[in-house]
């Protein structure tokens, strides 16, 4: 999609749902919309292999009156079905999670999914209908002459959590209640029934928008053949937010759900075009133009969640289950099962209890200047945000030469190039070398049992480990076109069009060059090479190979003729008398039948080749391996079928199998 001929797309990570292309566009500042099926050769040289989506902002023209030479136009739009959003309520951030967080909350990461519940809300059913909620508007002033065109305009936008509609809920699960079961029941096993967690009629949080927008344009007529032109519009946009990977779970006993703080966008564009078409030369109808596009956004899709911290004290523990008992000690087991609490009342009335509990205890241990809250190591983060920087500009040149009446040609340039920087929060974990806090030991840092970090590390200090969390993206792309194309219209109903386009394509990815240049041995946690076994069948003598078939023979005719006995006599109970004389039946039975006990030097020769490396000669087993490139890659060009260290022959020899 192009705006103003210029590039604006931001690519924002989405978990396991992958990326999403992003646009932001108030539709009040647009003027029109062109959709292309398909590839197109234009001037532009800029489409897409589906089509292009093509937006044109204001104009003068949208504004003033035919034979006016200024206007001012005042647009507003109301709309109901929506609904103020609620503050962020969860763990405050940038403070002492020991004691704004006492329970906990703050050390879950990626497991916030199912246990965290300070950052939910209870969606509101009332207020769907009343006006005013979602509101817009847009002034503009214009003003042209012959020498010259110029546009300000601005817009306002506002509109709160929408209201999920009332029909067609039970294909999202309206009304089911069990195990969601979403490996059956959804395409995504990360999205639930949508309608179990944003029931029909009720508030969908994480869906409010605001946004503010200035545009300025301008055109210089030289003369009727010689133009410039230039445009610049700045945009801020607060939005609601959330990954889709934190939709599938929700506190049914209380029925909340998410409402997380909200993302921010800003994006300033520009660009300036010069314009030549003398009407006395047919060689000449020429375009250049310069644009740039800044983007600064705070998304809330780093993989973590508001409020959590990035390192625990852990001697904090003991006193949060001490404070547990104290508490078990006055309200019983509603202590340790306070999600089953359903009335809000006693919910809050017992958790604040809590809170004054462990505070008492936290404050007089923090009294120890031994744990102090150095350099903020314990505040909690904004972990759920990622800051990116995303920056384009681009040239571009395009000529139309008439070789006749009947046939154009056109020739055209441009190129782009696109840097992008992008980090979060857990970059501090590079700053304070510390071990991980991880419950599952999935990070190779951690050692030790489980909810344990090194006892090495200061003052007790952990790093809270999070599997789920985003990496930085930081590179730069550069692409430069060229094309050419015939326009030839015999007829005034027939165009006939034929060109061709060139693209030159590459880019850096300079965030995986500095993670591999600053990783340490100890923290690799991916191959940095591939093995490639490659092994030979031991060949043994025939009556070794012989043994080992009457050997495995010997067990499985035992084997069947033991379940048929067992079929004809039931096995009696472990403690009844008379197991011990249905074991000797059944012996008989076995060997009455045929069986006939295996050999020692049976037993030795399925012992020798039984099991995976028992049938391989190790002498001959060769490990070749597949190595990274210099920028981190696994390259096709060293891969070992490729450069001929594995070949043909070794996999394709046939010995025979012991």
């Amino acid at each position: 999609m192009l705006v103003d001929d210029t590039e604006q797309a931001i690519t924002i990570w989405r978990g396991y749902s992958g990326v999403s292309n992003r646009n932001y566009l108030d539709p009040f500042l647009v003027s029109e919309v062109n959709v292309e099926k398909g590839p197109n050769l234009d001037r532009s040289l800029r489409s897409g292999a589906a089509g292009t989506i093509r937006m044109t902002t204001l104009n003068p023209d949208d504004i003033i009156k035919p034979g006016q030479k200024w206007g001012i136009e005042l647009k507003t739009e109301t709309a109901n079905n929506s609904i103020k959003a609620h503050s962020y309520e969860g763990v405050p951030i940038g403070q002492d999670y020991r004691l704004v967080s006492p329970d906990g909350r703050a050390e879950l990461a990626e497991w916030a999914l199912y246990l965290k519940d300070d950052d939910r809300i209870s969606p509101r059913k009332k207020g769907r209908n009343k006006p005013l909620r979602d509101n817009a508007i847009r002034l503009a002033l214009a003003a042209k002459d012959d020498g010259y065109e110029v546009l300000g305009a601005y817009a306002y936008r506002n509109k709160g959590n929408y209201f999920a509609g009332k029909r067609g809920g039970k294909k999202y699960g309206e009304g089911t209640t069990g195990p969601l079961d979403l490996d059956k029941n959804s395409d995504d096993p990360y999205i639930p029934l949508i309608a179990r967690i944003y029931k029909p009629g009720e508030e969908v949080p994480n869906t409010s928008y605001e946004s503010r927008s200035w545009l300025l344009k301008g055109k210089l007529h030289f003369n009727k053949y010689a133009s410039l032109s230039a445009n610049f519009r700045d945009t801020q946009i607060n939005y609601g937010d959330i990954m889709p990977s934190r939709l599938g779970y929700n506190y049914a006993a209380r029925n909340t759900v998410t409402q997380w703080p909200l993302a921010d966008v800003k994006q300033k564009t520009g660009n300036v075009e010069f314009s030549y078409n003398p009407p006395d030369n047919k060689w000449l109808d020429l375009k250049i133009g310069i644009w740039a596009v800044k983007n600064d956004t705070a998304t809330n899709t780093s993989g973590g969640s508001p409020g959590d911290v990035l390192f625990s004290d852990y001697n904090t523990q003991m006193i949060g289950t001490l404070s547990q008992i104290d508490l078990a000690n006055e309200f019983g087991d509603k202590a340790y099962e306070l999600d089953q609490v359903k009335d809000p009342v006693e919910y809050k009335r017992i958790k604040d209890r809590f809170y004054e509990i462990f505070n008492s205890k936290i404050k007089e241990y923090m009294k120890n200047p031994k744990f102090k809250n150095i350099d903020g190591i314990f505040n909690t983060q904004p972990a759920q945000v990622q800051f990116a920087r995303d920056n384009h500009m681009g040239i571009t040149f395009s000529n139309v030469t008439e070789l006749s009446p009947k046939l154009r040609f056109s020739i055209m340039t441009n190129y782009r190039r696109e840097t992008l920087d992008s980090t979060n929060v857990y970059e501090l974990w590079d700053k304070y070398q510390l071990t991980a806090f991880n419950q599952y030991e999935t990070d190779a840092k951690t050692e030790g049992e489980q909810f344990t970090c090194m006892e090495g590390d200061l003052h007790g200090i952990c790093r809270v480990s999070n599997s789920a969390r985003s990496g930085n993206r930081k590179g730069n792309r550069n692409e430069f076109n060229a094309g050419f194309k015939f326009e030839y219209s015999p007829t005034d109903w027939l165009l006939l069009t034929a060109g061709m386009k060139y693209t030159h394509y590459k880019s850096k990815d300079r965030g995986l060059q500095e993670k591999i240049a600053n990783l340490k041995q100890e923290e690799v946690l991916t191959e940095s090479r591939i093995p490639f076994t490659v092994r030979k069948l031991k060949q043994v003598a025939p009556e070794i190979t012989q043994d080992y078939i009457n050997f495995e023979r010997k067990n499985y005719l035992r084997a069947s003729l033991e379940a048929e006995f067992e079929k004809l006599h039931p096995i009696p109970a472990d403690d009844s008398p008379e197991l011990q004389k249905w074991l000797d039946d059944r012996d008989e039975y076995v060997v009455s039948h045929g069986w006939t006990p295996t050999t020692d030097e049976e037993y030795d020769s399925w012992s020798m080749l039984s099991g995976n490396n028992g049938q391989w000669d190790e002498s001959a087993t060769q490990t070749i391996y597949w190595e990274r490139d210099e920028y981190g890659n696994f390259s096709v060009e060293h891969f070992p079928l490729t450069d001929g260290r594995i070949t043909k022959e070794m996999l394709e020899k046939k010995v025979i199998h012991p």
